[in-house]
């Protein structure tokens, strides 16, 4: 029987734009907190086993109100950073892949959300879906979902859930 893991990858709410605070601590802006708050009810619903996220302030923060609805205590995975200005798009979804496959071997036949940044996302779907490119990118918004299953290690794009 084949070992399927569903994969919900997740870009944070909206940061603050106008913050003092280096990129790694920019927090959420306001909008971002509601938006934050009002994804708790429909990821509760999706009985995650996991929850991993980028250890930028933003991401935590917008998974922070889901963690403490259902008592998972969210995994920072380095990996799974926002992108540096000089790293290329094959660099990036090699790197967020590694932390990808290793997340999905710990969770055979689980459902694991995984919270990183937009460029992230482009980059991991990017490497086994040559048609998502820079057009599909611009469309991943603040916050937005793409669910991928795992078959047998296989990736597979399945939806797009924006919020």
């Amino acid at each position: 029987m084949p070992a399927n893991t569903e994969l919900y990858v997740l870009r944070h709410a909206t940061p603050e734009e106008d913050s003092d605070a280096d990129n790694i601590d920019r927090p959420l802006s306001k909008l971002g907190r509601r938006q934050a708050d009002s994804l708790v009810d429909y990821l509760s619903s999706l009985n995650f086993d996991a929850i991993y996220t980028s250890p930028y302030l933003r991401a935590r923060e917008t998974i922070e109100p889901l963690c403490e609805s259902t008592g998972l205590v969210a995994k920072v995975r380095k990996g799974l950073s926002e992108s540096a200005e000089d790293e290329e798009l094959q660099a990036v979804g090699k790197r967020v892949t590694r932390v990808v496959n290793a997340i999905v071997k710990e969770h055979p036949e689980g459902r694991v959300l995984v919270c990183t940044h937009g460029g992230c996302m482009w980059g991991l779907i990017a490497t086994f879906d040559d048609t998502f490119g820079h057009k599909e990118y611009k469309k991943i918004k603040c916050p937005d979902m793409r669910q991928i299953v795992y078959e047998n290690g296989t990736p597979r794009l399945i939806e797009q859930l924006t919020f």
